[in-house]
């Protein structure tokens, strides 16, 4: 029987609950990776995916799915929560895809996530005094492994 992994995907732009998160993702995160000083962290209107966050969880839900003997290696060395933090540019597409704790004993599972992250169709990029800018978009992934 195949087993799939289900993904809750907890968008911290979704409420100001999720503000004190951003924050934490921001600082304490992704420490190990240089700042591109032409990304901002912040916009007026933030980047977002074609047609809205939903459409996202469905795309994500429906290419990320591990099986047999990957779902048994990948399920052993992931924890239930994944940080990911990557850059929409002005241009709509992903780039600098990182992960917070990366596992260096579960590669397959990061070239998954980036691979279908890469191939995401293009994004509405963020806009600032009305100009498309370069964001940081940071994506909490919840992992139910059934």
């Amino acid at each position: 029987m195949l087993r799939f992994l289900m993904l809750s995907i907890g968008l911290i732009f979704f409420s100001p609950l999720f503000s004190q998160e951003e924050e934490n993702l921001k600082s304490v995160y992704f420490p190990e990776y240089p700042a591109r000083e032409d990304v901002s962290d912040f916009a007026e209107e933030e980047a977002e995916f074609p047609e809205g966050a939903t459409e996202m969880i469905r795309y994500l839900s429906k290419n990320l799915k591990f099986t047999g003997d990957t779902l048994t290696l990948v399920s052993e060395c992931i924890l239930n929560k994944i940080n990911i933090r990557f850059i929409v540019e002005q241009d709509g597409s992903v780039t600098g895809i990182q992960f917070k704790n990366y596992n260096s004993n579960c590669p397959e599972f990061y070239e998954e996530v980036t691979k279908i992250l890469s191939s995401m169709p293009k994004w509405n990029p963020a806009l600032s005094e009305g100009m498309k800018i370069t964001t940081y978009f940071y994506l909490p992934i919840h992992i139910k492994w059934n």
